[in-house]
């Protein structure tokens, strides 16, 4: 892995389906550098469907590749779903909080809310990542000279993880049990139980007197959005840490960040006075959860471009964030934002869906043709970067 002060991270955020519109712009990008994603940078982050998109390029696949396999595979992991089942799920969830006296701890899930359960079983999703990576291991990413950061969390000991494949304590992980985890999003994936001995100790060890022994040995892990949906932040960190004195010599590092697409949730006073549990909780797209995730995600990119300014680099000419902000509200005529796409109000409900949709795949990639013809001058601007920062590299 490089270890000089000429560094070039990838990050890549959580988002279910979106992801298939993160995989459109970085196809875009992977024409305009001339090379394989898989092969301009020296670090991956990434979290939930970032961390498969991450996992991908640093395993050697295209951003072609990785976007055929949401248009192709997507339709199963993400099939259609009966909305009026999930509002009966939501009113038992609200009606089984009431009979049980709110004990919400040691009671069977099945027992507290019935009819409770993930939207889906995360089969087809395990199929589709055993399909690209087998059995293969996190440490595979060293043999390759890569570095790959995956994000989750322990719900037994209430806790973040980032999964690093230069740390031993992961590398004999399965990178289809490490996906799994990262993509358990709350209510949408079923949580992935990892027990792998080896692993179990060394986390343990690692993380002190913080961690503590689950019921036979099984941690469960859930999506890695609930720690750092924007994973770009902690990609840098685990750079700076191992670096001396990054203000004592010239550092070169570019960062490229990419969202997943961001609705912009407008409520007005009236509407978040009176709104209540099943308010946050629905329509599916889960104001609540959005709303945390896209305000992690906008934190983390003001903290990293702090940072950056702090070790004294531009961050206009250091990191490239892509986030599309996607809004039915009229654009402002003077100085638009061209990182807003406009759709109308129908293509509104049918993007609030598109967390788990499939058939939002023609609308995403309608979103991701805007957003990519404004701004193609940044994206342009990016791939000149990398191209100047390999060229460096291959010098030394």
């Amino acid at each position: 892995m490089n270890t000089n002060n000429r560094y070039r991270i990838f990050s890549c955020d959580g988002g279910g389906f979106r992801g298939y519109l993160t995989s459109l712009i970085l196809k875009d990008l992977e024409q305009k550098t001339g090379s394989s994603l898989g092969e301009v940078f020296d670090l991956y982050a990434g979290t939930s469907t970032g961390s498969l998109i991450a996992c991908g390029l640093a395993f050697g696949l295209s951003a072609k590749e990785m976007s055929e396999i949401y248009a192709i595979d997507g339709a199963k992991i993400f099939p259609e779903f009966s909305p009026q089942k999930e509002i009966v799920k939501r009113l038992a969830l609200l009606s089984g909080a009431f009979w049980t006296g709110g004990k919400l701890l040691n009671i069977n899930s099945k027992d507290r809310f019935p009819a409770s359960e993930p939207i889906f079983d995360g089969t087809e999703l395990e199929k589709s990542t055993i399909k690209i990576f087998g059995n293969e291991t996190f440490d595979i990413f060293q043999k390759k000279n890569k570095r790959v950061l995956v994000t989750a969390y322990d719900c037994w000991n209430s806790i973040p993880i980032i999964f690093d494949s230069d740390n031993p304590v992961y590398g004999h992980l399965k990178i289809v049990d490490i996906l799994m985890a990262s993509s358990a999003y709350p209510g949408g994936f079923p949580s992935r139980d990892i027990s792998e001995p080896s692993f179990f100790e060394g986390w343990i060890h690692q993380s002190q007197s913080r961690c503590s022994h689950p019921p036979g040995n099984i941690l469960p892990f859930v999506d890695g959005g609930l720690a750092a949906n924007n994973p770009a932040l902690v990609a840098l960190s685990e750079y700076l840490k191992n670096q001396p004195d990054p203000k004592s010599k010239p550092v070169s590092v570019v960062i490229a960040s990419f969202g997943t697409g961001k609705l912009m949730l407008r409520f007005d006073s009236q509407q978040t006075r009176d709104m209540g549990l099943l308010d946050w909780a629905f329509p599916t797209g889960d104001p609540l959860l959005e709303t945390v995730y896209g305000g992690y995600s906008r934190i983390f990119d003001q903290i990293t471009k702090n940072l950056l300014d702090f070790l004294d680099l531009d961050p206009n000419e250091t990191y490239f964030r892509f986030q599309p902000l996607i809004d039915d509200q009229p654009a402002r005529e003077e100085n638009p934002d061209p990182g807003i796409v406009a759709i109308d109000s129908k293509q509104r409900k049918q993007y609030e869906m598109a967390t788990f949709q499939y058939s939002s795949k023609e609308l995403l990639e309608l979103i991701a043709r805007k957003y990519i013809f404004a701004n193609n001058d940044r994206l342009e601007q990016l791939a000149r970067s990398l191209k100047l920062l390999s060229k460096s590299l291959m010098s030394l």
